[in-house]
Formats: structure tokens, C-alpha cells, sequence
């Protein structure tokens, strides 16, 4: 796989800037793995969540938008003008943070606050989805 760096140079070679799209052939072809195993976790989850429930256990999955060290790294290679747009295409207009956000989120779920929400999808992304998926 070619480094994020790198992957985005060639996708603009070919397509031309963002936010041009290529094709929704194109798309798919590009997003296909990723897609694959993002349904399935939340297929995983749903079905664990009707299994384990019976034993008062939930199950949820989370989305997060948190800067990783491979995001990181990636970001740290656009131009100010380019970091800037990605964030502002958030509509919180900032990236989570692993702690405060995701991390808040996670506690509330394993604590009794969220004693009866299972079999979810939960997008912790600032409104980056724009839809709910």
C-alpha cells in the first residue's frame, strides 16, 4: 500500500485535485476494502449485541475521528492552506481528541448511563459523516 503521503499525490495525478471525484466506479475500486471491513464490524457488532445480550452485556461500535500517528504524519505534509481546508471540511472544525471526546464517550457507554444502548454505530467525528450511515 503506498504511504498516505504518496497515495494522495497519485489520486491527484489521476484525478486531478480534491475536491474533484473520479468516477463512482473509481470510488469503489479505491474504497472497496475499507468499506468491506467497516460493514462487517458493524454486522459483528449487531450480532454480538443480540447474542450477549441475554447476559445484560452491550455492544457498540465507535467511529472516532482522532488523529493517529499515521494521520498525524500524513497531515504534517500539506500545506497550511490544505490543513486548514481539511479541518474546516469538519463542521466542529477541529479533530477529536482521544481523551476528552472519544474517550468521554466510551466511559458514559460502560458506565450506567449507558446501561441500555447496544447494537449502535456511534459517529464521534465532529459531524465529519454529514449523514447518518
Amino acid at each position: 500500500m503506498k504511504q498516505p503521503s504518496k497515495f494522495l499525490e497519485w489520486f491527484e495525478e489521476q484525478y486531478g485535485p480534491r475536491p474533484s471525484c473520479p468516477s463512482v466506479d473509481e470510488q469503489v475500486q479505491i474504497n472497496r476494502a475499507y468499506n468491506i471491513a467497516k460493514e462487517g464490524i458493524r454486522g459483528l457488532t449487531k450480532t454480538a449485541a443480540i447474542g450477549w445480550g441475554k447476559y445484560g452485556i452491550t455492544v457498540n461500535n465507535i467511529c472516532p475521528l482522532s488523529p493517529s500517528e499515521a494521520y498525524q504524519t500524513w497531515f504534517d505534509t500539506l500545506s497550511e492552506d490544505r490543513q486548514r481546508a481539511h479541518l474546516e471540511g469538519i463542521p466542529l472544525r477541529r479533530m477529536g481528541d482521544a481523551e476528552k471526546d472519544i474517550g468521554a464517550l466510551v466511559v458514559f457507554l460502560a458506565g450506567p448511563g449507558g446501561g441500555y444502548i447496544t447494537s449502535r454505530t456511534l459517529h464521534i467525528d465532529g459531524g465529519n459523516c454529514g449523514y447518518d450511515r
